[in-house]
């Protein structure tokens, strides 16, 4: 099975690769104030695109994250690193849940 990713513009920053932030002034006086500043995009990391998976990649990923989860879901877990397991692959399935979600896959 090939992963694929695809290449999209950055929604942020519409591709330029830099976005708009607000600044916070502290001002013990006037009590301070908000200003906009521009910099590098935190979102794309200033490239302007994103790498993300496909939406075929991501759903393939969430069944093997659903699969590993009901075996361990169906098992009767004594160990606690077994444990620690089965809660980061809820932890990965509700991500990866987001991240489909994000980039409107479902």
């Amino acid at each position: 099975m090939t992963t694929l990713t695809t290449r999209q513009t950055c929604l942020v920053c519409n591709g330029s690769g830099i976005s708009e932030y607000d600044k916070f002034f502290v001002d013990y006086v006037n009590g301070g104030w908000i200003d906009s500043t521009y910099g590098k995009c935190d979102e794309c990391d200033g490239e302007g695109e994103l790498h993300t998976l496909t939406a075929q990649s991501c759903l393939d990923a969430l069944r093997f994250i659903s699969e590993a989860e009901k075996i361990l879901q169906d098992a009767d877990i004594v160990d606690s690193k077994l444990d620690d397991i089965y809660g980061a692959i809820q932890e990965a399935h509700k991500g990866l849940c987001e991240y489909i979600k994000y980039y409107n896959y479902d």
